[in-house]
């Protein structure tokens, strides 16, 4: 892309890509913010090290991340569990295993992305006393980097609550293959969480089988059948799938009762057992109960993570100012050929 946007845009994030977006959109005009912007920058040019390691190491864990889609699936779901809860009326909050996927993601945000965020900038900054503040630096008013450290740190306390709520309520060892609500929080609960783990044993089985099934039909090594979860957009009803990487395996399998291809690809044969997909029918019906059986815990709790979601706003609109000023950094770096960083004289 050889636009202007195309050329700058080295972010790391969905929201740094949209705050570039508005700033070439929407230049500014207020000079002591341009050369805020331009201090910061220039900073990031001169301390590569630093600014690859912040794009890497920190930016980058928010890749798969976008805080402004999951602030308004908070919002959506928090204002149906409020209308639910105090009214007895409304839509509810529907799909509780989305909803707790939105509460999953707000506890890797606090847990597991800012926290590199933040040790790589506080290593950039330096001079740092007990509380945040640089004795060394430019005030926050003038630096960007600064200014960006400090609420972040405040954001990353704030959500630390909103982190807490995570774990008390979600099953982590169930997450992220399934959303659902910790066993130990109900009698009715666990009964139906013993049943589902005894249902990955069978599972276990069931691969094992198929394994074995393959190694005696082609005399081939064991571990050849890849057992894989369905896409739950999928027109199917099947909850997982057998794939064989060698696609002239169907004409083998097709001659072995109880086996149903789904389909051949390039990346291997998609097939299924009886078994397989009465296992799968039995999981999709004790996960149907789980929800309905952990809806009320979950309405609770969606009420509290939607109160977080101010923060996730802040948070969204300092880390896509970072990654945008890294973003043009590394494009002076890289593209400003022997002159490096070049920026006019206000």
């Amino acid at each position: 892309n050889n636009s202007l946007f195309g050329v700058l845009n080295h972010c790391k994030t969905k929201m740094g890509s949209r705050a570039l977006e508005v700033w070439l959109r929407q230049p500014l005009v207020d000079l002591q913010q341009i050369l805020r912007r331009q201090h910061a920058v220039a900073k990031l040019v001169e301390n590569g090290i630093g600014r690859d390691r912040l794009r890497d190491e920190g930016l980058g864990t928010l890749r798969g991340l976008d805080i402004d889609r999951l602030g308004y699936r908070l919002i959506a779901t928090g204002r149906a569990a409020k209308e639910e809860e105090e009214r007895g009326s409304g839509p509810g909050i529907g799909n509780t295993s989305k909803a707790l996927e939105s509460l999953y993601k707000l506890h890797l945000l606090a847990d597991k992305c800012l926290p590199p965020v933040l040790e790589v900038m506080q290593e950039m900054l330096g001079g740092n006393d007990e509380d945040g503040t640089d004795q060394n630096d430019q005030d926050e008013e003038q630096c960007a980097l600064r200014s960006a450290f400090n609420g972040l740190c405040k954001s990353e306390k704030e959500l630390q609550k909103a982190a807490n709520l995570a774990e008390a309520v979600i099953d982590f060892d169930a997450a992220p293959r399934d959303f659902i609500v910790n066993s130990n929080l109900s009698e009715d609960l666990a009964d139906v969480k013993d049943e589902l783990d005894g249902i990955d044993s069978e599972l276990n089985d069931i691969h094992a089988d198929a394994n074995a099934m393959w190694h005696d039909i082609s005399g081939k090594g064991n571990n050849q059948v890849r057992l894989e979860d369905v896409d739950s957009n999928s027109n199917t009803t099947c909850v997982w799938q057998f794939r064989l990487v060698d696609t002239n395996a169907e004409k083998l399998l097709q001659n072995q009762s109880g086996i149903r291809v789904h389909r051949i690809l390039k990346n291997g044969v998609y097939f299924s057992t009886k078994e397989l997909e009465q296992l799968g029918t039995k999981k999709k019906e004790l996960m149907g109960e789980y929800a309905r059986k952990q809806k009320s815990v979950v309405t609770k709790a969606m009420m509290v993570a939607s109160t977080y979601v101010p923060v996730l706003e802040r948070a969204s609109v300092l880390l896509a100012e970072l990654d945008v000023l890294a973003s043009l950094a590394h494009a002076a770096a890289y593209n400003g050929g022997a002159g490096g960083d070049c920026r006019p004289e206000m």
